[in-house]
């Protein structure tokens, strides 16, 4: 009878579900890393663009026939919050071991209960709504990114800051008080308080 670890091991391997690690260069000690590279997006100042971030990898590969002249760019991202403001964003996209399932969970602190594995927390980001001085919205001034979850403990591709023009990721708050479209459930949510994420597998 051959021992169960022989078994196993004798078992095509099949993948796990893959996760973007929004502001960090490597992946948890439970997941493997495919790849690395930077945050990437429009220019804040655009309103063209894709509507989501790119995990734009370290070590590009140009097919010999590619047009030249595009009509569109991805430029480096930027932290807009903390020890991190102005600085360019890294990120890793991981392989969750055997785990098929993958979450990203706005406004929890934990996964849900069960089978279910934290592979990063953090918080929510997103690009920002810009006013003018009068409140008004600025339309013609930003773009609309995706929602992510930027690790709770960010990292900076560099120790520098620089210029303003790439896409910015800010962190994300519920609208609640007396705002157009406001929650119904303020409380338990609140106003001008970081909204926190998880990423859960199983």
């Amino acid at each position: 009878v051959l021992e169960w670890s022989t078994l196993l091991s004798s078992l095509p391997k099949y993948g796990g579900a893959f996760y973007t690690r929004w502001g960090r260069s490597s992946c948890p000690s439970n997941s493997s890393m495919v790849y690395k590279g930077q945050v990437t997006g429009p220019s804040w100042l655009s309103v063209g663009g894709g509507p989501n971030w790119q995990c734009l990898p370290d070590d590009p590969e140009y097919n010999p026939s590619a047009p030249t002249a595009p009509q569109s760019s991805l430029r480096a991202a930027q932290y807009r919050h903390g020890s991190v403001n102005n600085h360019r964003m890294p990120c890793t996209v991981c392989e969750s071991g055997k785990r098929v399932s993958q979450l990203m969970i706005p406004a929890k602190t934990r996964c849900p209960p069960g089978e279910w594995t934290l592979e990063y927390k953090g918080y929510l980001g997103s690009s920002a709504e810009y006013k003018s001085n009068s409140g008004e919205l600025l339309k013609n001034h930003y773009f609309r990114g995706s929602y992510i979850c930027v690790d709770e403990n960010p990292e900076s591709l560099t120790g520098k800051s620089h210029p303003r023009e790439g896409p910015q990721i800010y962190q994300v708050n519920a609208a609640c008080g007396n705002v157009t479209g406001a929650l119904t459930n303020c409380p338990p949510y609140q106003a001008n308080k970081a909204l926190s994420c998880v990423v859960c597998s199983k």
